[in-house]
Order: C-alpha cells, then structure tokens, then sequence
C-alpha cells in the first residue's frame, strides 16, 4: 500500500514539474549589474560600447557575464572574446589596480588592509 502511495506521488510531482514555465538562469550582471566602483568607468564603459556595436553587426552575440572587482583589480566576464575584446579586457583589468574605483583618481597601488585590497586612493578609502 505504501508503496502505491509514494508512486502515486512521484507522478504527480512529476506532472507538476513537467508543467512548469521553464525559467532561464541569469548571469550575476543581469541581476546586479555592474559590481564595482563609478571611478572605473572609463576602463569598462568602453568594453560595454565594443560589445554593443559587435553585438549589433553579428548573429552570435556577447554576453556580459560579470563586471566586478575583485582582489583589488576590475574583472569582466562574457561567453566569449574577439581577440579585440580581449586586448581590452586585459588592458582596463591591467590599469585598474592604478585607478580609483570610487573616484577614477591615479593611485600608486591599491590600500592593503586587514587582508582586504581595496581600489581607493586615501582620499575615498578614509571616508568610506
């Protein structure tokens, strides 16, 4: 009897599943957008207009996965890079770790402290 009962259930879970809206899964980017400093802009906006202009002139089209930072240095992920795109990539996550996140200002290296690496210059990190 238990056994008719738990197969009775299981088709009905499956019914249930099968019947459900499939529901696509989102990058970090579509639900947060961009993760980092106003003061990178000037690195990343540029990618963002690449991929747009690439993304209008081909079928295969380049998501942006994420924009953060991380380790103290800008990161940007897509599904795929034109070797274009890639130079890019790697030049703004490159001149990141001299830019304020916050303000956009020349910093020698990024503050160090308590092992946290934070993109600031002293100005934004102290009254943060």
């Amino acid at each position: 009897m238990k056994e008719d009962k738990l197969q009775e259930l299981k088709a009905k879970f499956l019914e249930e599943r099968k019947n459900r809206p499939k529901v696509e899964p989102k990058w970090p980017y579509e639900l947060f957008g961009i993760e980092c400093g106003e003061g990178w802009k000037v690195l990343y906006q540029p990618i963002i207009d690449y991929i747009d202009k690439y993304n209008e002139d081909h079928e295969e089209k380049i998501e942006i996965h994420q924009i953060k930072e991380k380790f103290g240095g800008l990161r940007f992920y897509t599904n795929f890079k034109t070797d274009a795109l890639r130079a890019m990539i790697e030049d703004a996550e490159e001149r990141s770790y001299n830019v304020c996140g916050t303000c956009g200002k020349h910093i020698d290296k990024p503050i160090c402290e308590n092992h946290w690496i934070y993109p600031q210059c002293e100005e934004c990190h102290t009254k943060k």
